[in-house]
């Protein structure tokens, strides 16, 4: 993993992620975690830059609160017949 110190100072400018973290959303039972994670992330005592990407298959009042709550994740939809294969590759195809 690429540590802060390790960043140039033009991808720390450009707001280049030092990683990503990719989340497929496939049950009902996750939600919880799910949110716990996305506020984790946020409340880094020394963030660097990352991206958040969720694949969700769920669209529902989660994936609504999940939107409004964190304006910084991207949120991708999908199809409720999507695979976890199909989902993880998803992001890649942007």
């Amino acid at each position: 993993m690429t540590r802060r110190s390790d960043l140039s100072e033009s991808d720390e400018a450009l707001g280049v992620p030092t990683f990503s973290v990719l989340i497929g959303r496939v049950s009902t039972e996750d939600h919880d975690r799910i949110l716990e994670t996305l506020q984790a992330l946020r409340a880094q005592r020394e963030p660097c830059p990352y991206e958040v990407i969720i694949v969700d298959r769920r669209d529902d009042e989660v994936t609504a609160r999940i939107e409004a709550a964190f304006p910084e994740a991207r949120l991708e939809r999908c199809e409720a017949a999507a695979t976890l294969p199909e989902m993880r590759r998803r992001p890649c195809r942007r």
